[in-house]
């Protein structure tokens, strides 16, 4: 059982040792993440949190180069490092694109323009496949009335779907 243990923090070790690119002799580095990842889960090698918590190290070490080399020069703090949530252990640019996608998910929730959107069933919802939706013209110079008299409504045009039941949003292209 001991050899086990040994086995699966030698594991762990390497692992956080390539992930940080540990130039030491004896990986010194990597063994004080893993004890300290160690000590996080309780002292318990074989537990599911201390596997996933070296895992979320070793990958975001291996992704982010800055940490990295914060980590090798030692200026990042070992115990705030095993304790950080995968967000926080992004890239700086990972970390941009969460909050642009944060950005847009709140500007989705508080769009008005719907509220003057017009309710049709043509649409399916491509989450959900309803097809209760309300639409807005997001682009084009089509203009419908005249296209029903005139004919010639052959320009493509760009609407905004809002699915009823989900509140997905997509876009379609008219002709």
């Amino acid at each position: 059982m001991a050899d086990d243990v040994d086995d699966v923090r030698a594991r762990a070790t390497l692992m956080l040792g390539d992930a940080v690119r540990d130039a030491t002799a004896l990986y010194d580095v990597a063994r004080e993440i893993e004890r300290r990842a160690l000590e996080r889960a309780d002292g318990d090698a074989n537990s599911k949190r201390y596997r996933e918590r070296v895992r979320t190290l070793a990958t975001n070490l291996r992704r982010n180069d800055a940490l990295a080399a914060r980590v090798r020069r030692g200026e990042a703090d070992i115990e705030a490092l095993v304790r950080a949530d995968a967000t926080e252990l992004a890239t700086e640019a990972m970390q941009a694109a969460r909050a642009a996608a944060e950005e847009r998910c709140a500007r989705r929730r508080t769009r008005r323009h719907f509220d003057d959107g017009v309710d049709t069933e043509a649409y399916a919802c491509p989450m959900c496949e309803n097809v209760e939706c309300r639409y807005v013209m997001v682009s084009g110079g089509r203009d419908i009335r005249k296209a029903e008299i005139w004919g010639g409504g052959e320009r493509e045009s760009l609407v905004l779907v809002q699915c009823l039941r989900c509140q997905h949003e997509f876009r379609e292209r008219v002709l």
